[in-house]
């Protein structure tokens, strides 16, 4: 059973009373004789409102609405009930016949928009189902008496009912679809149509009311409307022509009723009249509903053509013969960068890279318009509004006029900047391919060789027909096993490359290295195509990553292990000794005064002394043995096995024979010797840096005897070494902390006993050990270069005492001062000698520099400059500790010395060591003969006094005149003498 809701029920009482409506006025359009209404407008109206709702509503708004016509006919009309109910039997089928077979077949029954379905609506809604209608209408009116003539009532129904279906069913329709997409920019699109009905409505009722009755202006008025409703029709399609149309109908039908008009039966017949009337409503009507679905038909196929052009991914273009664009789609737009529309009317060649392109595209298109020839597609080059460029692809067709002649064109505009990029990339990885440097093959999913590059065959020696059509293992080397191979190819199927160093063989039978990466070629659905490979001959590198190796480890000089590669000797050695139980010695060898032969004959002279006692050394030690080079002058050698201390010595005593043969070099015959220090495993250490660090204490050891010897370790050497560390750092601190202070001693004649010099001598008062010896911190400072500061201080505070006693009026002859080798030996130090009097204010003469004999000699080539340039500042220059170092009487005589200071050493047993005696007597002599002055150190005997004044020599320092005083001593000697 179907059940209905309360909104279905309200729907049919609204449909009922409209039909009650529209059945109230078509009863008031009946005209006589036969009493049947000009136009029946309720089975129009409720035909189209069965083809808009539910079919399940059909039979009770048919029951309803019968009931209710059939209701209002008997209380307004004279008509039987008979009669009335086969009225109504007529309408249902009329109406509900019509329905039901046009929404059967229709393609859209609720909304004509097609050809077919207009056809099929006239055929069954107008024609068969109004004549079947009629048949039932007319019989009843004859059977009933109320018409003599079947055909008369038959035609009049016929056109009555049919006019009222082809009137009011599509106009139901389409006010449907009106009202359910009705918003403020339909109406404002459809205002035309709406004052275009309001005037023709004005035109036709106008006369007719004017005149009433039949009139030409009447007429004429009808006839106007027709432009009106075709120019509706053409414009708004199927609902323009139903709404023109049904102005026509409503009017002209209201007026013929009232007896107005050319249609009213004044003049004429009723039937004749009602005939006419209604095959022209019929005709108006038709030809206007075929005309709007028409012009419905072309625009939905424009509509479709728009949007297709507009939705299609290609440049669409139009354009006249002389280049001006007549139609241009939203694609050509988006491609160039323009707002759409902006393109119509410019020059096809507007956009074009420059104007030659541009002249070259006017050529073109003049060429196309002259011989006519099948178009090919044109590649060029454009410019976008933003200025960029891209490449464009145009495929043109020709528009030709009846006359066979070109009126313009049509081209489809694709970008290919893509394509172009690619095939240019293609072509650069084609000329990439040919030319890199690196071996390139390519192979099949095979791993048949397709291609290979020049390079390829360059490092391989083959040609290329040589080479394709073979595999890859072609050229394999044997350094690889299948479990490499195997592991190469599992990479690449999981990654789809492999990278890494493989070994191949030339033609010639060589076997070299080359870093190689294996690509693997996939298509689109991830199929395997092919391989590339890629590979550099690594030949070079693999040399240079060797040398690199190798220098990492040797010294680059001698090539003997370096630094690095001694501890790794080391650390073998000790895992070797400790599981066999062996002793192994740790050899530290310093070459004595090698800094002398560098600043007297040259680096290269001493790098080559270096380059070739390294391979003395290596001939006087085992195959087993190590020499290394650590540092400058520094070489160390591991003794393996050495069994005893005793096999040691001769060890050692092998090695230094290495430095016997003097040595010869652009005529020099150079002599140098070694200080070795030697720490055995286990007794002097345990791992390598304390072997080393014990085998370097006892090489200092074996320098501080005198050099060109060697020394064993011994643990109080560590206590030495400790100490001299503790200094090396205590200086600096002191330095920071101005722990050092200045003492004077005085240096007489020995006749007068008068003061003629006295000598800066510097202190240090350690804040923890006291006064420090100046025999212990002096060395270190030479040795850490820390005495360049700490004599510049010196020699600051001594000539600024040196002048405070020179404004006092103190007659003190010269203050002398101590300068040490690395002080001279620092640029510029006669400046800063000058600076330093300068900032003073003491005059040259009165500044005495005293230099050691050992540096005089070791350096004598730059020694002699720098005494020069000092001299020439009128600084007096004495030599100290004569007689202590090993002096060359042809150097000494061109040496700018002013005095020699005899060292206390030769002093300190005159007279009991006859030797002593004769050394300064001689040391007198010479002095003599040179024109210097000479001076005694450390005097402290009367007989001494008596020696020395007998000699010769007049002048002396020491205890028995006066030990090292402080300021305020020494200024007391001074002002008392």
């Amino acid at each position: 059973m179907l059940s209905y809701s309360s909104r279905d029920l309200k729907t049919i009482v609204l449909i009922v009373a409209g039909q009650m409506l529209l059945t109230a006025w078509a009863l008031s359009l009946v005209v006589p004789p036969d009493g049947i209404s000009l136009m029946w407008l309720p089975d129009g109206y409720l035909l189209g409102v069965l083809l808009l709702i539910s079919r399940r509503l059909w039979l009770p708004l048919l029951l309803i609405s019968s009931l209710a016509v059939f209701t209002f006919e008997m209380l307004t009309t004279e008509r039987p009930a008979g009669m009335v109910l086969s009225f109504m039997l007529a309408n249902i089928v009329e109406s509900w016949g019509g329905a039901w077979l046009y929404s059967s077949f229709a393609s859209n029954p609720r909304k004509l928009e097609e050809f077919r379905d207009l056809v099929l609506f006239g055929l069954v809604c107008v024609i068969v189902l109004p004549c079947l209608s009629a048949s039932i209408g007319a019989w009843s009116m004859v059977s009933q008496g109320f018409s003599d003539s079947f055909w008369s009532v038959y035609r009049v129904w016929v056109m009555s009912a049919g006019l009222g279906i082809l009137f009011v069913a599509p106009l139901i329709l389409y006010l449907a679809h009106w009202f359910k997409h009705l918003n403020a920019e339909l109406l404002k699109n459809q205002a035309p149509l709406y004052i275009m009905i309001l005037l023709a409505a004005m035109i036709v009722t106008i006369p007719a009311v004017v005149f009433q009755g039949p009139h030409d202006l009447f007429v004429l008025s009808l006839f106007i409307t027709i432009p009106l409703l075709i120019w509706s029709s053409l414009y708004y399609g199927l609902w323009g022509a139903l709404l023109f149309s049904s102005l026509l109908v409503i009017t002209t039908v209201q007026l013929s009723a009232l007896g107005i008009g050319p249609f009213s039966a004044t003049s004429q017949t009723s039937a004749d009249a009602v005939l006419k009337l209604q095959g022209y409503l019929a005709s108006v009507v038709v030809a206007s509903m075929f005309t709007g679905l028409s012009i419905e038909k072309l625009l939905s196929i424009r509509e479709r053509l728009e949007l297709i052009l507009n939705t299609l991914p290609y440049g669409i273009q139009e354009n006249t013969t002389d280049g001006k664009v007549t139609y241009s789609n939203p694609a050509h737009h988006e491609i160039l960068g323009y707002p759409e529309g902006e393109l119509v009317g410019k020059r096809i060649w507007d956009h074009e890279e420059d104007e030659e392109a541009s002249n070259r595209l006017k050529e073109y298109l003049d060429f196309l318009v002259k011989e006519r020839p099948e178009p090919e597609p044109y590649i060029t080059k454009n410019r976008r509004k933003d200025g960029s460029y891209l490449w464009m692809k145009v495929v043109w067709d020709y528009q030709l006029n009846k006359a066979n002649e070109v009126q313009g064109f049509i081209s489809v505009i694709s970008d290919i900047s893509d394509s172009v990029a690619k095939e240019r990339r293609l072509q650069q990885a084609a000329e990439v391919f040919k030319s890199t440097g690196e071996g390139v093959v390519i192979t099949d999913r095979d791993t048949n060789i397709i291609d290979v590059n020049q390079a390829f065959c360059e490092i391989t020696g083959y040609a290329e027909d040589e080479i394709i059509g073979k595999q890859p293992s072609y050229f394999s080397s044997g350094k690889h096993d299948n479990w490499f191979y195997e592991n190469l190819w599992k990479t690449i199927k999981s990654k789809g490359h492999w990278r890494g160093e493989l070994w191949d063989r030339r033609k010639n039978g060589e076997l070299f290295p080359q870093l190689t990466t294996i690509s693997e070629m996939v298509d689109e659905q991830g199929d395997t195509t092919g391989y590339v490979a890629v590979s550099r001959d690594i030949t070079a590198f693999k040399d240079v990553e060797q040398r690199l190796e190798f220098l990492a480890n040797h010294d680059p000089l001698t090539e003997l292990p370096n630094r690095v590669l001694l501890i790794e000797r080391l650390q073998q050695s000790i895992l070797h000794a400790e599981r066999n139980d062996n002793l192994f010695a740790v050899l530290l060898i310093d070459i004595d005064r090698l800094k002398t032969v560098n600043d007297s004959l040259g680096h290269a002279v001493g790098d080559q002394i270096l380059k070739e006692l390294a391979g003395r050394l290596q001939g006087s030690v085992r195959a087993d043995d190590t020499v290394a080079r650590i540092s400058g002058d520094e070489y160390v050698i591991i003794l393996q096995d050495v069994g005893s201390v005793e096999h040691t010595v001769n060890a050692v005593s092998k090695i230094m024979s290495a430095f016997n043969p003097v040595f010869e070099y652009d005529h020099h015959e150079i002599g140098v010797t070694a200080s070795i220090g030697i720490s055995m495993y286990p007794s002097d250490g345990k791992d390598f840096a304390t072997l080393l660090r014990n085998a370097d204490v006892a090489m200092y050891r074996a320098k501080e005897d005198g050099r060109n010897s060697y020394q064993f370790y011994k643990e109080e050497m560590t206590a030495i070494a400790f100490e001299r560390l503790f200094l090396e750092n205590a200086i600096r601190k002191a330095i920071q902390n101005e722990e050092f202070f200045i003492v004077y001693q005085p240096q007489f004649d020995m006749l007068s006993r008068r003061i003629i010099g006295i000598e800066a001598l510097i202190r240090w008062n350690h804040p923890e050990q006291g006064v420090v010896s100046p025999g212990k911190f002096i060395p270190v400072a030479e040795q850490t270069g820390q005495i360049r500061e700490i004599g510049s201080w010196v020699l600051k505070q001594a000539c600024h005492q040196a002048a405070q006693w020179l404004e006092q009026g103190f007659s003190f002859g010269r203050i002398s001062v101590n300068v040490a080798g690395p002080q001279i030996q620092q640029a510029h130090f006669e400046q800063h000698v000058r600076q330093i009097l300068e900032q003073t204010d003491l005059p040259a003469e009165y500044l005495e520099l005293e230099v050691t004999e050992s540096f005089v000699m070791q350096g004598i080539r730059h020694g002699i400059g720098y005494l020069h340039a000092l001299r020439q500042l009128g600084v007096r220059i004495s030599i100290d500790d004569f007689g202590t170092g090993y002096s060359s009487l042809s150097y000494l005589k061109s040496l700018p010395i002013d005095k020699i200071k005899i060292d206390q050493s030769f002093i300190h047993d005159i007279p009991v060591d006859p030797n002593d005696m004769a050394i300064t007597q001689a040391i007198i002599a010479l002095s003599e003969a040179m024109g210097l002055e000479v001076l005694a150190e450390g005097v402290e005997t009367r007989e001494q006094v008596e020696f020395l004044t007998q000699h010769g020599c007049g002048q002396a320092q020491g205890f028995l005149y006066s030990r090292p005083v402080d300021q305020q001593q020494i200024s007391k000697l001074l002002g008392d003498q």
